[in-house]
């Protein structure tokens, strides 16, 4: 993926006791530069570089956003995604940007 480009993010969650999609629950990604670990420092976590809050699709079955990467540097960011309401929990990911 290249610097510049939109990252699509979908996020498919449903409660493991019920089987349902937590609809009312709220989903936060947030981003980490390259320079930072969220996975292993605690001052790193709370400090996202960017936030975006997901919407509930209903079409999707899922939460959807779109999460511009203009101006970002390349190279590995950390994304965090959070859900909270009905379920809570979290889980990292990594997307590499490079110059495009």
């Amino acid at each position: 993926m290249y610097a510049g480009d939109d990252l699509v993010i979908k996020v498919t969650a449903f409660n493991p006791l019920t089987g349902a999609v937590p609809a009312g629950s709220t989903v936060t990604v947030n981003a980490y530069s390259p320079a930072k670990d969220p996975r292993t420092s605690a001052d790193d976590r709370a400090d996202p570089d960017h936030t975006i809050t997901l919407e509930y699709e209903d079409t999707l079955l899922a939460y959807y956003g779109v999460l511009p990467t203009t101006g970002w540097e390349s190279g590995d960011w950390t994304l965090q995604t959070a859900i909270s309401g009905e379920l809570d929990g979290h889980e990292y990911r990594t997307v590499t940007l490079t110059d495009g």
